[in-house]
C-alpha cells in the first residue's frame, strides 16, 4: 500500500510538470518564421559546482560592444 501511495505521488508530480505551459519567447523568435530554426542548441556543464549553460547558436546575434563572457552574459539577462 505504501508503495501504490508512491507511486500515485511520483505520478501526480510528472502531471504537473507536463501540465506546465510553454511559449516561445518573441524576442528570440518573433522575427523567425522557419521552425527549421527554432532551435536552441546548448551545453549544459558545470564549473566548480556551479551550473552552467553555454549557447551555442539558435539566437540572434549579440551587439559588437559584447566582448567578453560577462558583458554576453549581462546583455542577455537585460534582453
Amino acid at each position: 500500500q505504501q508503495q501504490q501511495q508512491q507511486q500515485r505521488k511520483e505520478e501526480e508530480k510528472r502531471k504537473i510538470i507536463l501540465d506546465i505551459p510553454f511559449t516561445l519567447p518573441n524576442r528570440l523568435f518573433l522575427h523567425n518564421n522557419n521552425n527549421n530554426n527554432l532551435v536552441l542548441k546548448c551545453i549544459d556543464c558545470h564549473a566548480g559546482g556551479e551550473p552552467a549553460r553555454i549557447v551555442l547558436s539558435g539566437i540572434p546575434s549579440l551587439p559588437s560592444e559584447c566582448t567578453t563572457a560577462l558583458l554576453k552574459r549581462s546583455y542577455m539577462m537585460k534582453h
